[in-house]
């Protein structure tokens, strides 16, 4: 509706913007000039038409257009058509597409093996069971390490139980309390 209200607004100060130069235009064409200033003070020792081949007179200005012809020449009818049919776009409901991932691919947890594990594995771990937030940018910056590294490396830490899913831009939640713990859990990995 904001775009339908904003593009009427544009056509009404469109409108009134053409009515105000039609009337300067017009104020234009009543004032006289007189283009040869040298026929005025003398006359009769100066010849008032030395060059026949230039004309002294400014050819005149077109009509100038009234609104009317204006709003003819624009197609308003199909203006407005689009901008109802953007309006009705915008309205339509989303209908969210559900997926569904294979079972043998949701529980395996994409293929991560943990005999094969990252040399930071273990310290990262630690960091991040010792601050209790289970966060990727925590390990790239704490390890000076790439975003994609780090990544592998939380969903190993998910992949071994270390920490939650991934929650969007949310930290993991860190699933061991303690460092003991998580010394038991490194154990039982190897």
């Amino acid at each position: 509706m904001n775009t339908l209200v904003f593009s009427l607004i544009v056509v009404i100060v469109f409108i009134i913007l053409f009515l105000l130069l039609d009337k300067r235009d017009k104020r234009k064409l009543t004032q006289k000039k007189d283009l040869t200033p040298e026929c005025k003070h003398n006359c009769d020792t100066v010849d008032p038409d030395p060059y026949p081949e230039i004309k002294c007179e400014p050819e005149p200005a077109p009509e100038p257009k009234k609104i009317k012809d204006i709003l003819d020449d624009v197609d308003v009818e199909f203006y407005i058509g689009s901008i109802a049919f953007e309006e009705a776009k915008k309205e339509l409901p989303y209908i969210p597409v559900r997926y569904s991932l294979d079972d043998s691919l949701m529980y395996s947890n994409y293929g991560i093996d943990l005999n094969d594990r990252d040399p930071l594995f273990e310290e990262s771990a630690r960091l991040i069971v010792v601050h209790q937030q289970g966060s990727t940018s925590l390990v790239q910056r704490k390890f000076s390490i790439g975003y994609n590294r780090a990544g592998r490396i939380m969903d190993q830490l998910e992949a071994a139980g270390i920490v939650g899913p991934a929650q969007g831009s949310k930290s993991r939640e860190v699933l061991i309390a303690t460092e003991c713990e998580l010394e038991q859990k490194l154990n039982s990995l190897m």
